[in-house]
């Protein structure tokens, strides 16, 4: 959250974002977050470990065949009908188990959005999902706050700034095709 928060605000005047692909993705989040939040009171932990790698599976199974077709460029999905699974599995996936970036950064890939829409979409559904995860787990749990948890607060925003700021040095340097390909080009 903090993390999107940082990349949003230091990098606003360069936002890559597109109202209709968030808004693609952020509705159909909510009713996702909701049932996974929900689900951590009756499903054991193995089972959810289960659905997750099922889940992202056949995110991969999605963008594989989506290759195949030919990507379409993100700006002309909008609020598509590929967007509303990805967004229910990525709330589905936060509010359970707290993973819920595979689905988006596979559909993304799969839409051919650049770095920064990649980047910058993915930053404007977290901070959002995370909010709402959080919110739904205090209804529905109120978890009580430890000592442990104000040292990783506290470790947090030390880190995290430090580390997204290492983050945009080394993505600076790594080109577009890279990025979006996720393995180095070796020149073979």
């Amino acid at each position: 959250t903090s993390v999107s928060v940082l990349m949003l605000l230091g990098e606003r005047d360069r936002l890559a974002l597109d109202r209709g692909v968030s808004a693609g993705l952020l509705l159909p989040m909510i009713p996702g977050v909701l049932l996974g939040t929900g689900l951590l009171a009756i499903v054991g932990k193995a089972y959810l470990q289960i659905a997750v790698g099922l889940v992202v599976l056949w995110f991969v199974a999605f963008q594989g065949l989506s290759r195949r077709a030919g990507g379409v460029p993100v700006r002309e999905f909008r609020f598509g009908p590929l967007a509303v699974p990805s967004g229910f599995a990525a709330g589905l996936l936060n509010g359970s188990v707290s993973t819920g970036g595979p689905p988006l950064a596979i559909w993304l890939r799969s839409v051919g959005s650049n770095t920064n829409q990649m980047r910058h979409t993915l930053a404007v559904v977290f901070l959002a999902m995370n909010l709402l995860t959080i919110a739904a787990i205090v209804i529905l749990d109120s978890p009580e706050i430890s000592g442990e948890w104000g040292r990783a607060v506290a470790g947090a925003l030390v880190g995290v700034p430090l580390g997204y700021a290492l983050g945009g040095r080394i993505l600076g340097r790594i080109d577009e095709r890279t990025f979006l390909l996720g393995h180095l080009d070796t020149g073979e």
